[in-house]
């Protein structure tokens, strides 16, 4: 699509927005430092995922400086929550086939133009009736993005690697692309450290309106995920 430019190809400009895209982790108990991560980024756009009812509560301080932003808690590792401060925006939580895991949908324009991100976070793997149900979910998803008008992107944490035909299924429905292409390997779950420093499960996907200026990982902060997090700007 020709859209994704290598890294250190693009100088940053003021109507650059930033995404920062993140699963905590519900039994992760470091708010602070997650909270310290999010205010040394600064992002635009908040997309955080397994948020259970004390981690909604911890990240209300956020909502002073986010004034729109919807959360979805839930006890079962797939509350989802949405945050930001991009004036006019539009969030709200929308259950994503089969099993109605709530999706976040996140709505403003940017210099006219009509943007739809949206995050997710389908079931683990982990037998054959939770692939199909993960596989559904993607495909759902990439359905609710084809049919956006203007710029859209995808996030959250996909349960599968780059690698995997239902990440390919998915880019290819919703007709977007891999932010993370030529910014070089950015592994984001580190549950075996052993395992060569991870995988990538967690991603961004964009558009043909999207220039992605940086895509990059963050720190350790208590989860076994790494932040995601993608300057990009809307290009007509």
């Amino acid at each position: 699509m020709g859209y994704l430019l290598p890294s250190g190809s693009l100088e940053a400009s003021p109507n650059d927005l930033r995404l920062l895209s993140f699963n905590v982790l519900t039994s992760n108990r470091d708010f602070d430092e997650t909270l310290e991560l999010i205010e040394s980024e600064d992002p635009d756009i908040i997309l955080l995922y397994e948020i259970d009812p004390r981690w909604s509560e911890e990240l209300q301080v956020l909502t002073t400086e986010y004034p729109f932003y919807v959360f979805e808690a839930r006890a079962d590792n797939f509350g989802i929550a949405a945050l930001s401060k991009v004036p006019g925006t539009v969030l709200e939580s929308v259950p994503t086939e089969p099993i109605d895991l709530p999706s976040v949908s996140v709505r403003f324009e940017n210099q006219e133009t009509p943007v739809h991100i949206i995050g997710t976070h389908p079931l683990p793997p982990v037998g054959p009736n939770s692939s199909n149900s993960r596989n559904t979910q993607l495909l759902a998803v990439a359905d609710m993005a084809d049919q956006s008008t203007g710029a859209r992107m995808i996030a959250g944490d996909f349960n599968v690697t780059p690698s995997s035909p239902w990440f390919a299924a998915t880019a290819e429905r919703a007709g977007v692309e891999d932010a993370a292409k030529g910014f070089g390997l950015q592994r984001t779950w580190v549950v075996f450290p052993s395992y060569l420093g991870g995988i990538k499960i967690d991603h961004v996907l964009v558009g043909p309106q999207i220039t992605v200026v940086n895509h990059r990982v963050g720190p350790d902060v208590g989860s076994d995920h790494r932040a995601v997090i993608v300057d990009f700007r809307i290009v007509s």
